[in-house]
Protein backbone atom coordinates (compact mmCIF):
# COMPACT_ATOMS: atom_id res chain seq x y z
CA UNK A 1 0.00 0.00 0.00
CA UNK A 2 1.40 3.47 -1.32
CA UNK A 3 1.38 5.91 1.19
CA UNK A 4 0.79 9.92 0.76
CA UNK A 5 3.63 10.96 0.05
CA UNK A 6 5.13 7.86 -2.06
CA UNK A 7 1.61 9.05 -4.52
CA UNK A 8 1.89 12.70 -4.21
CA UNK A 9 4.43 15.83 -4.72
CA UNK A 10 3.71 19.41 -3.65
CA UNK A 11 3.87 21.22 -7.07
CA UNK A 12 6.91 24.33 -7.04
CA UNK A 13 5.87 26.94 -5.47
CA UNK A 14 2.74 25.79 -3.22
CA UNK A 15 1.98 23.87 -0.28
CA UNK A 16 -0.76 22.06 -2.03
CA UNK A 17 -0.32 18.64 -3.31
CA UNK A 18 -0.29 17.64 -6.93
CA UNK A 19 -0.58 13.85 -7.96
CA UNK A 20 2.63 12.63 -9.75
CA UNK A 21 0.36 11.21 -12.66
CA UNK A 22 -3.19 9.70 -13.32
CA UNK A 23 -2.28 6.11 -13.20
CA UNK A 24 -0.31 6.00 -10.14
CA UNK A 25 -2.61 8.53 -8.37
CA UNK A 26 -5.66 6.08 -8.89
CA UNK A 27 -3.63 2.88 -8.09
CA UNK A 28 -4.62 2.55 -4.47
CA UNK A 29 -8.30 3.75 -4.61
CA UNK A 30 -10.95 2.21 -4.06
CA UNK A 31 -13.02 3.83 -6.15
CA UNK A 32 -17.00 5.61 -5.78
CA UNK A 33 -18.75 2.05 -6.37
CA UNK A 34 -16.87 1.32 -3.23
CA UNK A 35 -17.97 4.36 -0.77
CA UNK A 36 -21.86 3.98 -1.98
CA UNK A 37 -21.67 0.29 -1.29
CA UNK A 38 -20.34 1.36 2.06
CA UNK A 39 -23.16 3.93 1.99
CA UNK A 40 -25.80 1.33 1.66
CA UNK A 41 -24.51 -1.29 4.36
CA UNK A 42 -24.68 1.42 7.00
CA UNK A 43 -28.14 2.15 5.64
CA UNK A 44 -29.53 -1.02 5.39
CA UNK A 45 -27.78 -1.36 9.03
CA UNK A 46 -29.54 1.22 10.57
CA UNK A 47 -32.81 0.02 8.69
CA UNK A 48 -32.70 -3.27 10.16
CA UNK A 49 -32.13 -1.87 13.20
CA UNK A 50 -35.02 0.25 13.19
CA UNK A 51 -37.43 -2.62 11.68
CA UNK A 52 -36.59 -5.47 14.11
CA UNK A 53 -36.42 -3.62 17.45
CA UNK A 54 -39.31 -1.00 16.57
CA UNK A 55 -36.89 1.40 18.10
CA UNK A 56 -39.26 4.34 17.59
CA UNK A 57 -42.58 2.90 18.79
CA UNK A 58 -40.35 1.19 21.50
CA UNK A 59 -38.69 5.07 22.57
CA UNK A 60 -42.07 6.76 22.16
CA UNK A 61 -44.07 4.43 24.21
CA UNK A 62 -42.39 1.67 26.22
CA UNK A 63 -42.63 2.54 29.87
CA UNK A 64 -39.31 0.35 30.39
CA UNK A 65 -37.68 3.46 28.68
CA UNK A 66 -36.18 5.41 31.52
CA UNK A 67 -37.67 9.22 30.35
CA UNK A 68 -35.42 11.08 32.49
CA UNK A 69 -32.19 9.87 30.85
CA UNK A 70 -33.79 9.48 27.33
CA UNK A 71 -35.51 13.05 27.38
CA UNK A 72 -31.80 14.68 28.35
CA UNK A 73 -30.36 12.78 25.68
CA UNK A 74 -32.75 13.98 23.20
CA UNK A 75 -32.50 17.69 24.43
CA UNK A 76 -28.82 17.20 24.03
CA UNK A 77 -28.80 16.12 20.95
CA UNK A 78 -31.44 18.76 20.05
CA UNK A 79 -28.90 21.66 20.45
CA UNK A 80 -26.03 19.33 19.45
CA UNK A 81 -28.63 19.59 15.64
CA UNK A 82 -29.41 23.43 16.19
CA UNK A 83 -25.76 24.36 16.48
CA UNK A 84 -24.47 22.62 13.29
CA UNK A 85 -27.61 23.72 11.53
CA UNK A 86 -26.56 27.28 12.50
CA UNK A 87 -23.20 27.06 11.21
CA UNK A 88 -24.07 25.42 8.24
CA UNK A 89 -27.04 27.38 7.12
CA UNK A 90 -27.44 30.41 9.47
CA UNK A 91 -23.74 31.78 9.42
CA UNK A 92 -22.62 31.64 5.74
CA UNK A 93 -26.07 32.02 3.99
CA UNK A 94 -27.70 34.55 6.04
CA UNK A 95 -25.02 36.50 7.70
CA UNK A 96 -22.24 35.53 5.32
CA UNK A 97 -19.82 34.43 7.50
CA UNK A 98 -17.31 31.86 5.60
CA UNK A 99 -16.59 28.23 7.32
CA UNK A 100 -12.96 29.69 8.33
CA UNK A 101 -14.27 32.64 10.25
CA UNK A 102 -16.56 30.47 12.89
CA UNK A 103 -13.98 30.43 15.56
CA UNK A 104 -14.12 34.37 15.60
CA UNK A 105 -17.82 34.70 15.37
CA UNK A 106 -19.17 31.76 17.11
CA UNK A 107 -15.89 30.62 19.36
CA UNK A 108 -17.92 28.41 21.75
CA UNK A 109 -19.96 26.52 18.99
CA UNK A 110 -17.70 23.75 18.32
CA UNK A 111 -16.85 22.51 21.89
CA UNK A 112 -20.74 22.92 23.17
CA UNK A 113 -21.64 21.26 20.41
CA UNK A 114 -19.22 18.61 20.88
CA UNK A 115 -20.19 18.29 24.76
CA UNK A 116 -23.95 17.67 23.97
CA UNK A 117 -23.21 15.09 21.64
CA UNK A 118 -21.22 13.54 24.30
CA UNK A 119 -23.96 14.04 26.86
CA UNK A 120 -26.74 12.96 24.40
CA UNK A 121 -25.32 9.45 23.52
CA UNK A 122 -24.21 8.88 26.87
CA UNK A 123 -27.57 9.98 28.42
CA UNK A 124 -29.35 8.01 25.62
CA UNK A 125 -27.34 5.28 26.34
CA UNK A 126 -28.71 5.17 30.14
CA UNK A 127 -31.91 5.62 28.62
CA UNK A 128 -32.77 2.90 26.34
CA UNK A 129 -30.84 0.34 28.85
CA UNK A 130 -33.49 -1.27 30.44
CA UNK A 131 -34.59 -2.44 26.85
CA UNK A 132 -31.68 -4.01 25.47
CA UNK A 133 -29.14 -3.66 27.66
CA UNK A 134 -25.78 -4.30 26.10
CA UNK A 135 -26.74 -4.00 22.56
CA UNK A 136 -28.08 -0.10 23.20
CA UNK A 137 -24.24 1.19 22.53
CA UNK A 138 -24.18 -0.41 19.43
CA UNK A 139 -27.78 0.32 18.28
CA UNK A 140 -26.91 3.81 18.73
CA UNK A 141 -23.85 3.58 16.62
CA UNK A 142 -25.60 1.62 14.08
CA UNK A 143 -28.28 4.22 13.84
CA UNK A 144 -25.56 7.18 13.81
CA UNK A 145 -23.55 5.30 10.93
CA UNK A 146 -26.52 5.21 8.91
CA UNK A 147 -27.91 8.81 9.33
CA UNK A 148 -24.14 10.20 8.41
CA UNK A 149 -25.10 7.63 5.29
CA UNK A 150 -28.04 8.89 4.47
CA UNK A 151 -26.77 12.80 4.71
CA UNK A 152 -23.71 12.61 2.57
CA UNK A 153 -26.15 11.69 -0.75
CA UNK A 154 -28.45 14.36 -0.25
CA UNK A 155 -27.92 17.80 -1.80
CA UNK A 156 -28.06 20.86 0.81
Amino acid sequence: MSSLRQRYTPAEGSSVAAPLDGAQAQEGDAGVGAGIAESLLWASGAAAVLYFTDFINVCLYSTEVSRPWFNVGVAALAVNVVIGLYLAYFLPYVKGIKERQWEGHSPYAIPVATAAAVIGSICLTVGLWPVWTFFTPFMLFFLLMGLLMILRYIPF
